[in-house]
């Protein structure tokens, strides 16, 4: 059974190799193939994962199985601005940035187990809501976040203008 505990510094050469091995995942998942993984990635996004949590009055944590990390989790949670409370009302949401179990450990409760850390610092932090985003063609993603009690809110709709100017192209043509 893995245990479940705050980053350390001393995680950070493992939670960059989860998170490149969780970009590699996502990549072949883009319909629109945009993603990808360019050489200095994985420090500058690890980075980027670290000052977010800091700034974000966020939390990451890490499952441990023998020693080694087998899982990562980051949540943030983000202030409304003016403008937000305009068109929403005022509600203090966490919201999942990450999360990356390893192949091997899948299955196994390990990213429940996470989740359920996430929860519970959420709570801690007051927030009555949590809020996670995943690729659409990420079925596996999908029915996991269902069964930890997400529904769907907002589908984020993206067509290719190429396909537009491709069929532009054969009516011109015939």
């Amino acid at each position: 059974m893995p245990t479940i505990r705050l980053y350390s510094k001393a995680d950070y050469s493992a939670i960059s190799s989860l998170i490149e091995q969780l970009q590699d995942h996502l990549i072949p998942l883009d319909p629109l193939k945009r993603l990808c993984r360019k050489p200095g990635y994985t420090k500058s996004y690890t980075d980027h994962v670290l000052e977010k949590a800091s700034i974000h009055d966020g939390a990451i944590f890490v499952s441990e199985n023998k020693g080694e990390i087998s899982g990562v989790i980051a949540g943030i949670i983000p202030i409304q601005s003016t403008n937000d409370l305009l068109e929403f009302t005022k509600v203090k949401e966490g919201r999942v940035i990450e999360l990356y179990v390893k192949k091997e450990h899948r299955k196994s409760g390990t990213g429940s187990r996470l989740m359920d850390a996430m929860y519970d610092y959420f709570l801690e932090k007051g927030c009555t809501s949590v809020r996670v985003e995943v690729f659409a063609h990420n079925s596996v993603a999908r029915t996991f976040y269902h069964r930890q009690g997400f529904t769907p809110r907002m589908i984020d709709m993206v067509r290719s203008l190429r396909a537009k100017k491709d069929n532009e192209k054969k009516k011109r043509e015939e």
